[in-house]
């Protein structure tokens, strides 16, 4: 059975990065000439329902460079762009890089015709029907798990199931969470394979989300730059910081753990 070309094994260990993580005043000075600016979605322009202080403006400055790339494994493109927009927030369809669309996209390609498992949303499953993939509840041949926030108990036993008795396991993210409304934090795709693998005995075969680089590659190609004339913006130094350094990329990183928010990057 061949495995699609852009989905990368999980790594084996450690891996040695370079530190491309800016400051402010140098994220400022990259920010004048990058070509292509790439931004994360939840803790970065959004928490919860309301947009961050700043996230509208700096998209409106900076529109023809933006690509939102995001571990997102509820939306498809058209949902959360209109999401964004009731919002303020201009977002393209065209210029939104989704872990669980990418997700869906590799199964499709890399096993057409087989039985799918999905532990995911109602949006996300019907882009998979729309994608060509057979769901099923027994007989699976892959389980794919993206953010689904009706999981429960009989959903793990179903899927732990699929995996143990032999399903390739793909996880659309590893995030465990990511930032809600005050101090909250909103349960990610993550907890939920964890909850699957522990169950099974078995860790993912495959991950698609940041920090894996097809994610990146996939953003920067929508504008045509390469890494090193882009610069990620991102509130996780896990996932946004660990990918863009993967291959070459400036990163800042705003929030609680960057110190600084995408209001501040504007200068005036």
């Amino acid at each position: 059975m061949s495995r699609p070309r852009f989905v990368v094994l999980l790594a084996s260990g450690p891996v040695a990065l370079p530190i491309l993580r800016l400051s402010l005043g140098e994220a400022r000075h990259v920010l004048r000439t990058a070509r292509a600016v790439l931004l994360d979605l939840d803790g970065t322009l959004i928490r919860g329902r309301e947009a961050i202080q700043g996230a509208a403006a700096f998209l409106e400055r900076h529109a023809s460079r933006v690509v939102i790339l995001t571990n997102n494994s509820t939306d498809t493109p058209e949902s959360l762009c209109r999401s964004l927009r009731a919002r303020g927030l201009r977002a393209e369809e065209g210029r939104t890089v989704l872990a669980g669309v990418q997700a869906v996209d590799a199964v499709a390609e890399g096993w057409p015709g087989r039985r799918v498992l999905m532990v995911a949303g109602e949006q996300l499953k019907e882009y998979a029907r729309v994608r060509g993939l057979v769901l099923c509840q027994q007989g699976a041949n892959v389980v794919l798990v993206a953010r689904d926030e009706r999981f429960d108990y009989a959903a793990l036993s179903l899927a732990a199931n699929a995996v143990q008795q032999g399903a390739c396991f793909v996880a659309a993210n590893p995030d465990l969470t990511h930032p809600g409304p005050g101090n909250s934090l909103v349960p990610e795709t993550g907890s939920l394979v964890r909850a699957i693998a522990a169950a099974a005995g078995k860790e993912p075969d495959l991950i698609v989300g940041k920090p894996q680089s097809v994610l990146f590659h996939s953003a920067l190609e929508r504008i045509g730059a390469p890494p090193e004339e882009a610069l990620m913006i991102g509130d996780n130094p896990l996932t946004d910081g660990e990918g863009a350094a993967r291959i070459g990329m400036r990163h800042v990183i705003v929030g609680p753990q960057g110190g600084m928010t995408i209001a501040d990057l504007l200068e005036t």
